[in-house]
């Protein structure tokens, strides 16, 4: 405990110093543009982007070894750094390095899942190739939706902080016998970042998000792996907002007749946002409110959890829960706002 303690405090300083260096320089600053699904999130340009980059940094100085995993981390932090300084501006060919990257990681750290205890999957997952797509598929569905959630201060990091805790609390709880060093580094790495970000502070960006994501995929698959006692819909459920929020974007702007991978101002957290701020009529406060009603109900979707992660029926109930509540208040709030 004192050594995790110890590592907070180093690297929220080491991240103060980091912020100090980098305004002073000018370095990363986001004054080119903002993506429109982020331009919530801050009431001014200018705000260093350098969330990712600490968060690289951080993890690099206390995680020891596994060089391949910290590389690949670069080249994700890396696409989505490109993109942020709109050198990479075009979504599909993000989505296509991402892609190439992603083959060549799962090539090198694919542990064959065979068993989910979801209908078809166990069949299909047999075959190499159907594994290898699936595994990509679930990155790629993850790092986008994390990117989208990323429109609010604190929403991300606060999500993600929620879901690995639950994980890590439920590693502790039935001591499974399962090495979580990189688990707990993760966690003490999002939460250093939360109070810079939740403040407005620095910016995660495409590279943060993007880098966020792809390492809590990581964690969550190499868990499954080493401990099949669990149903694999409880890993999705700690995955589920990033990854319904993806795939409802896709399909409303399809429905909508629009391109799905332009960004909008109309997912569920800024529909939130828009309805509050004619109530709080203080962006600040807005952006606060509307990131913590987010993640105060993914707290208690993943306290449910908790309980339920072995079992496959009460987590896909749960999960058909998530998905009316999210679908209907998506509606409702539209519906408030075109009144």
């Amino acid at each position: 405990m004192n050594i995790i303690f110890l590592k907070i405090v180093f690297g929220s300083i080491f991240h103060i110093f980091l912020n100090f260096i980098f305004k002073r320089i000018k370095f990363f600053k986001d004054d080119i543009s903002f993506s429109k699904h982020k331009e919530l999130a801050t009431e001014k340009k200018g705000i260093l982007l350098t969330g990712g980059i600490s968060l690289l940094i951080l993890f690099c100085l206390f995680f020891q070894g596994n060089y391949q995993l910290k590389l690949f981390c670069f080249f994700i932090l890396m696409i989505g750094l490109l993109s942020d300084l709109n050198l990479i501006s075009n979504p599909l060919k993000r989505f296509t390095i991402q892609t190439i990257i992603l083959i060549i990681f799962v090539n090198q750290f694919s542990n064959n899942i065979t068993y989910t205890d979801i209908f078809f999957l166990d069949f299909i997952l047999k075959y190499k190739l159907i594994f290898y797509f699936f595994i990509i598929y679930c990155f790629l569905v993850i790092i986008n939706g994390t990117n989208f959630i990323d429109g609010l201060n604190g929403l991300v990091l606060g999500y993600y902080i929620l879901s690995v805790f639950t994980l890590l609390m439920f590693i502790i709880s039935k001591d499974i016998n399962y090495d979580d060093r990189l688990i707990k580094l993760l966690l003490i790495i999002l939460i250093i970042n939360y109070p810079f970000n939740f403040f407005g502070k620095n910016f995660l960006g495409d590279s943060g998000s993007y880098l966020i994501a792809f390492l809590v995929g990581f964690v969550f698959i190499d868990f499954y792996n080493s401990y099949k006692d669990i149903s694999a819909l409880f890993i999705a459920t700690l995955l589920w907002y990033p990854a319904f929020e993806n795939l409802f974007s896709i399909i409303r702007k399809k429905i909508e007749k629009r391109d799905p991978s332009k960004p909008d101002t109309n997912h569920i957290h800024q529909l939130i946002f828009k309805i509050l701020i004619n109530k709080l009529k203080n962006k600040k406060k807005t952006n606060i409110v509307s990131g913590l009603v987010i993640n105060i109900y993914n707290f208690l979707v993943f306290f449910i959890a908790f309980f339920l992660a072995n079992s496959s029926i009460g987590l896909s109930i749960l999960l058909v829960f998530n998905i009316i509540i999210y679908s209907s208040s998506y509606l409702i709030l539209s519906k408030k706002l075109k009144n």
